[in-house]
């Protein structure tokens, strides 16, 4: 077999692979809420990731981005350190909420000036959402003050 061949045989079996999978995934947000409601039903994780892979790069298409961009501002934007030495005394239970709204604004505002920040922004205004409709839990106040 010549290597053509060999790299044509090993494309069509992924290909082949590809057909048996089966993926649906579903994302929805209603208006008014500040949570998505998400289910992903695959035959196995290799399609998931696949169907994933697939909305990112759709996702890159429709915002002018790279791919590799979109995954840089969602590595960001999903993994960054909490910024210990940010946190102050608060009122309740330890947390200045007042200090984790202004970092949120202060990024909100960074993320306003850069044309590809439009995910890293998406993110951030769901936070200020939670926030604004008064939630106070524990895992907001930490997002927020993750926010970079």
């Amino acid at each position: 077999m010549s290597e053509k061949t060999a790299n044509q045989a090993a494309e069509e079996a992924v290909e082949q692979e590809g057909i048996e999978d089966e993926v649906r995934i579903v994302l929805e947000k209603k208006p008014g809420e500040t949570i998505f409601q998400r289910k992903i039903d695959a035959s196995s994780a290799k399609a998931a990731i696949m169907g994933l892979g697939i909305l990112i790069t759709d996702f890159s298409k429709a915002v002018g981005l790279e791919v590799t961009r979109t995954l840089a501002i969602l590595t960001v934007s999903l993994t960054a350190p909490a910024l210990e030495q940010n946190r102050g005394a608060g009122k309740n239970d330890g947390m200045n909420w007042e200090k984790a709204k202004e970092n949120l604004d202060h990024f909100i505002g960074e993320y306003q000036k850069i044309p590809e920040g439009s995910l890293g922004l998406f993110f951030l205004i769901g936070l200020k959402k939670r926030y604004d409709a008064g939630e106070r839990s524990k895992d907001l106040y930490e997002s927020m003050m993750r926010a970079e």
